[in-house]
């Protein structure tokens, strides 16, 4: 429906928000297609950091709704 070219503009805009949400320690790569993935370190439960993170990313692009799964 949005076509390959504004598909690269939200994987584009989902990184750029990945990186201003984790912490100069913490390693995000892309692992392919729509795949991105964290390395953090974490004390105790991940649970905070991970629902601060999918805050951050979550929401609209162009009326675009992103959504995220967790796995």
């Amino acid at each position: 429906e949005y076509g390959h070219m504004f598909g690269d503009e939200v994987l584009k805009h989902v990184a750029d928000r990945i990186m201003h949400s984790i912490r100069n320690a913490d390693i995000a790569s892309r692992m392919g297609g729509d795949e991105f993935l964290i390395f953090m370190e974490y004390k105790d439960d991940p649970e905070p950091q991970v629902k601060r993170i999918f805050n951050q990313i979550s929401g609209v692009y162009k009326d675009f709704d992103i959504k995220l799964i967790f796995r």
